[in-house]
């Protein structure tokens, strides 16, 4: 298939995994460079007695000019740890404690900037080390904001970093003089991503399904009505959606895009048709919902889904057609 004059089904037919790879880890380690710097900003936000401009604010002044209390404030949501084990509550404790945690989202910042450059020059085989620390941070801070945060994105930086930690097994590997065969490791850190992304799609089109607004075609009318972004592109797609059938084949739509994934990763492509529309897609969201965080995470892994596809799963696709 060719966009834009050019043919991507011969581009990936051709290209190198690792080179795939290395494109793929790099710019994955500024999004999550540019992600933690944003909750970085917000910290104010979560962060007893924070600095601002050298002032120290109290908690008043950080409650969006509000009487609400500070959002996810560590001394009220540490109570969900106090069934857990007194060792491990006391190491939760101090990774999540309000300054720790700060210096936790810091540390995840320092250990993305190394990975970016020991990516590019390769000073020591720490790859595997450095993702290690990642997905533990990242996990400290998934359960910091319980999901409320970042929803899904929480779950899929986790799942990209275990994937690159599938990919730079052979690192360890080579520790003990171990040779892992045909480079499977980055077979199954491609395919083993492909398929977390494919049923994050799946599970959302399956959701759709069994909600009876996106069926009568309400449900994308009442998300853009709730949505806090205003701008003249919410208006006038709102115009278009109070067109009964406009709105209804509009919800029909995204259900079956969401749900077709399991069929046409099978097939590359309708995969490549299918990932245009999934950039509209997530795109789209991004400008009338700000789910800036969705659009950068699962654009990234279309690179893999594309390559898994041509190289991995085509054949058996075939077969089963």
């Amino acid at each position: 298939m060719t966009i834009l004059g050019i043919d991507f089904y011969r581009l990936f037919l051709n290209a190198d995994i690792n080179l795939i790879y290395n494109l793929f880890i790099n710019v994955f380690a500024i999004i999550l460079i540019l992600q933690t710097f944003e909750l970085l900003n917000l910290s104010r936000y979560f962060i007893r007695n924070d600095k601002i401009n050298g002032e120290i604010l109290d908690e008043e002044k950080l409650n969006f000019d509000t009487n609400s209390s500070l959002i996810w404030d560590y001394n009220i949501i540490k109570s969900q740890y106090s069934n857990f084990n007194k060792s491990v509550r006391k190491i939760i404790d101090f990774f999540l404690i309000d300054q720790n945690f700060k210096k936790l989202l810091y540390a995840n910042v320092l250990l993305s900037a190394i990975l970016i450059v020991n990516n590019i020059i390769t000073f020591f085989p720490i790859n595997f080390i450095i993702i290690f620390l990642l997905i533990f941070i990242q996990l400290l801070i998934s359960n910091r904001f319980g999901g409320s945060f970042n929803g899904a994105s929480d779950s899929m930086i986790v799942l990209i970093l275990i994937s690159i930690l599938f990919f730079e097994s052979d690192e360890v590997a080579n520790l003990f003089d171990v040779t892992i065969k045909s480079h499977l490791n980055q077979k199954l850190s491609f395919i083993y991503l492909t398929f977390n992304v494919c049923n994050s799609y799946f599970s959302a089109g399956l959701v759709k399904v069994k909600e009876k607004n996106w069926l009568k075609g309400l449900a994308l009318r009442i998300f853009l009505k709730e949505s806090i972004i205003e701008s003249k592109l919410k208006n006038k797609i709102l115009d278009l959606l109070k067109i009964d059938i406009i709105s209804k084949c509009a919800c029909i739509f995204i259900i079956l895009w969401e749900i077709s994934i399991i069929f046409v990763i099978f097939m590359p492509n309708y995969l490549m048709i299918y990932l245009t529309f999934g950039l509209i897609f997530h795109f789209s969201n991004y400008l009338l919902f700000g789910l800036n965080r969705f659009f950068l995470l699962w654009i990234i892994t279309y690179p893999i889904l594309l390559y898994t596809s041509i190289h991995y799963l085509s054949t058996l696709g075939m077969c089963v057609l």
